[in-house]
């Protein structure tokens, strides 16, 4: 910017010698454009802000005491998850859209920040990053929400996030996912079977 600066200021001038002599109209006209030209370099943004990605948000939390992060392949989530009890099936579906699945864990028991704190913090910056409720369950010491942001007709991120008094656990699934799919485990009797993604807590 200091550069672009420097030498829109040098060529002024130097065409301010050359025009010297020219009658003072054209001369004001002239140095009213140049000063438009430099006024307008220097307002340009360098840089552009990168958006906040859900691995933005993972390594906010980099730094506290209890947590981790950490990649999963989708095939070894699918072996992993797999019981054969209500749900099971759509939730096996849903991850052959899946490309990439990442966790975080805290383990909240004897930490000076309570998980049900992490959770609520968790479910802000996923917010300001327009995801969405899909699905929320809240008892007296547990916390449950399934959330989504959109891409060109599907859903391109979820959310699941799970908290009780002791423990937290967060995983973002990121892919082309098809809504009738979302629809179909986020039915009562079925998308219970995401509670079971406690299992990863290692």
């Amino acid at each position: 910017m200091i550069n672009k600066f420097v030498y829109l200021a040098g060529l002024i001038l130097r065409v301010n010698s050359v025009f010297c002599m020219v009658k003072k109209g054209k001369y004001l006209l002239f140095l009213f454009v140049s000063l438009l030209l430099l006024s307008v370099s220097c307002s340009e943004k360098e840089v552009k802000q990168a958006p906040v990605t859900t691995e933005d948000i993972f390594l906010d939390f980099k730094d506290v005491k209890g947590m981790a992060f950490f990649n999963v392949p989708p095939s070894l989530v699918s072996l992993f998850m797999k019981n054969g009890n209500e749900g099971d099936k759509e939730f096996q579906e849903l991850l052959k859209d899946m490309k990439k699945i990442s966790v975080l864990r805290y383990k909240g028991e004897g930490q000076k920040i309570p998980s049900m704190s992490i959770f609520d913090d968790l479910d802000s910056k996923f917010f300001d990053n327009s995801f969405h409720d899909l699905a929320v369950i809240k008892q007296s010491d547990k916390k449950f929400k399934l959330k989504a942001i959109e891409g060109e007709g599907d859903f391109r991120e979820l959310i699941v996030i799970f908290s009780d008094n002791d423990y937290l656990i967060c995983v973002s699934f990121v892919g082309k996912i098809e809504y009738q799919k979302v629809a179909n485990l986020s039915d009562p009797e079925k998308i219970g079977v995401l509670k079971n993604l406690e299992r990863l807590r290692l």
